[in-house]
C-alpha cells in the first residue's frame, strides 16, 4: 500500500472517532463471559451500510434470525463479506479497546466481560447512523451466547 493510501485510510479509521461506538454498545448489551469476542463484529456491522440499516430499524423484538432474513431468502446481504471485514477492522478494534482502557471508559474482567465506566457521545455528524447501530445491535446478539453469534453469522475464525 502506498503511503498516501494508507494516510487516508487512517483518517478515515480514526480509532479517537470509532471508539464511542464501542462505548454504545457495550452500553446497551446485557454484560455475559467473554462479550469482549463481540468487539469484533462491531465495525464491520455498523460501518457497513446494508447491515447498518437493517440494524438501526431493529427493535427488541428483532433476533439474528430477522436479521439474516432478506427480502430474497436465499441471500445474505446484511453479512456478505462479513468475514473479510472481521479480518480487515480486528487491529482498528484493538486499538479502540485499547483506548477505551486508556482513558477509564471501559473495563475487562477475568471473564473477559466489558463493563462500561463512563458513556461517551457521538462528536461526529456523519456516524449519527452507525451510532444508533451500535446502540440496537445488542437486539440483534440478545439471548444468544457468542459462539452461537459467530456460526449464525459466518465468521468461522478471529
Amino acid at each position: 500500500m502506498s503511503k498516501y493510501t494508507e494516510n487516508l485510510y487512517t483518517i478515515h479509521n480514526n480509532i479517537f472517532v470509532l471508539t464511542p461506538l464501542f462505548i454504545e454498545f457495550y452500553s446497551n448489551l446485557q454484560v455475559t463471559p467473554k462479550n469482549i469476542l463481540l468487539s469484533y463484529l462491531v465495525l464491520p456491522l455498523v460501518l457497513y451500510e446494508q447491515s447498518q440499516q437493517k440494524i438501526k430499524t431493529s427493535n427488541s423484538r428483532s433476533s439474528i434470525h430477522s436479521f439474516l432474513n432478506s427480502k430474497e431468502k436465499d441471500k445474505r446481504e446484511n453479512v456478505y463479506g462479513l468475514p473479510e471485514r472481521v479480518e480487515e477492522y480486528k487491529a482498528i478494534t484493538n486499538q479502540c479497546l485499547q483506548y477505551a482502557l486508556d482513558n477509564n471508559w471501559i473495563e475487562i474482567d477475568k471473564d473477559l466481560r466489558v463493563n462500561v465506566i463512563e458513556k461517551q457521545s457521538n462528536k461526529i455528524p456523519n456516524l449519527q447512523d452507525a451510532f444508533i447501530a451500535s446502540k440496537k445491535l445488542c437486539n440483534i446478539f440478545q439471548d444468544l451466547d457468542v459462539v452461537t453469534i459467530y456460526k449464525a453469522l459466518g465468521v468461522k475464525q478471529l
